[in-house]
């Protein structure tokens, strides 16, 4: 059985953006930070979970390697890596039970 890892919340809330596929530019857009810092903490994210890409890191988050966390909702999920509807704030995803595919990339 794996070990839990221990994350900073600034880490958690990046690894949030990477589990749900925004790109580093996105993530410092949506936590208010620079691309460089978003960086900085996906580096420190793959160190921790000893994976060599956002692929890896999200298949090892997925799978449970990482201590739950309560999202700041008003209904917490059962388990940390659930998405669910926001009715709060729509569009923003909140965990609440699936772990849903990647979409693809359409090719022009």
């Amino acid at each position: 059985m794996k070990t839990s890892v221990n994350l900073t919340r600034r880490e958690k809330e990046v690894l949030d953006g990477v589990l749900r596929s925004l790109a580093n530019k996105e993530i410092a857009s949506e936590l208010n930070l620079s691309e460089r810092t978003v960086k900085f903490h996906v580096s420190s994210l793959l160190s921790k979970f000893k994976v060599h890409s956002r692929m890896e890191l999200m298949r090892e988050a997925a799978h449970g390697a990482m201590k739950p966390v309560t999202p700041p909702a008003m209904n917490a999920p059962s388990h940390p890596l659930s998405f669910a509807r926001n009715t709060e704030m729509p569009g923003k995803i909140l965990h609440s039970g699936k772990v849903l595919p990647l979409a693809r990339r359409m090719m022009a």
